[in-house]
């Protein structure tokens, strides 16, 4: 799924949470204009694949919309289909949970805050996120609190060209 929806979620991330281009990091820059859905690899999911999708796709439907068809087709895309279901089940408990705590319901920038910082967070460790996370609605208190929420080790994108 990475492979498809990493164009869409690299500029939506870029944009919402500012990255540097110039960074230290290990990983070179790419610019996501540049990036191609790889071909479907798998001509079939599961039903406990297709299940775990479709809770993926419902939980985050407002911060990124985008239908349960494409979003399966995305999954099949993927060398690993297991093992991206699992990054993005561990984003959605973590999304659920915060939202779940707050005393009131979160307009739909935070949440769409919330979602970049666990999508970089699935990419690169927490103090990476942190520093180059440009919030612009929550505090770093909020977005320690949302990053402290998952707990999956994180898995840098491979691009093939």
């Amino acid at each position: 799924m990475k492979n498809l929806l990493l164009s869409g979620l690299v500029a939506f991330t870029l944009a919402s949470c500012g990255s540097d281009a110039n960074n230290q990091g290990t990983s070179p820059f790419v610019d996501s204009k540049n990036l191609q859905p790889s071909p479907v690899r798998h001509d079939s999911l599961t039903a406990a694949q297709v299940e775990k999708i479709t809770k993926i796709q419902a939980t985050f439907e407002e911060v990124y919309p985008v239908s349960l068809e494409e979003t399966l087709t995305d999954f099949k895309r993927d060398q690993h289909p297991d093992r991206e279901i699992a990054v993005w089940l561990s984003m959605a408990e973590a999304y659920e949970k915060y939202l779940a705590n707050q005393h009131r319901p979160l307009h739909l920038a935070a949440k769409k805050e919330v979602y970049s910082l666990l999508l970089m967070r699935s990419m690169m460790p927490t103090e990476k996120v942190l520093a180059d996370a440009s919030l612009k609605v929550l505090s770093r208190q909020e977005a320690q609190a949302v990053l402290a929420l998952y707990s999956t080790v994180d898995q840098p994108i491979t691009v093939t060209q």
